[in-house]
């Protein structure tokens, strides 16, 4: 029951801007803060990852993730947004991956922010999905 609430929630938000506090070198991190009707989320952008930061950065200054919903809320796990091709209207779909950038000092753990991508056995090379 706490699930389904969450999902709508999360579902009812109606827009969801992305303000970017912009460093004017190349090579830093970038702190992103996502806005929601909830409150912010803060994130970081590594240069370690750097086709996933560039990506990112570009469909955020673009505003394709300007009205995504959070789609996926799984308690005491993760919850999933940002998916540029299911936003009504949107006329620019996302269609190609990136390739796999782990780095051994960077890991998932809880307020990490992550690329979804297919499973190994769809996706072999481990690409993330583009949005």
């Amino acid at each position: 029951m706490f699930l389904n609430r969450m999902k709508k929630l999360f579902i009812l938000l109606s827009v969801m801007t992305v303000m970017l506090s912009l460093s004017s070198c190349e090579k830093k991190d970038y702190l992103v803060t996502i806005k929601t009707k909830f409150g912010d989320i803060m994130v970081i952008l590594y240069d370690q990852t750097p086709k996933h930061k560039e990506n990112f950065l570009k469909l955020a200054k673009s505003g394709d993730y300007d009205s995504t919903i959070f789609h996926r809320v799984i308690r005491d796990f993760m919850v999933q947004g940002g998916d540029v091709n299911a936003k009504p209207g949107n006329k620019n779909k996302i269609d190609y991956t990136l390739p796999a950038e782990f780095v051994d000092t960077l890991f998932h753990r809880r307020g990490a922010l992550a690329a979804a991508r297919q499973p190994d056995n769809i996706n072999p090379k481990k690409e993330s999905s583009g949005c």
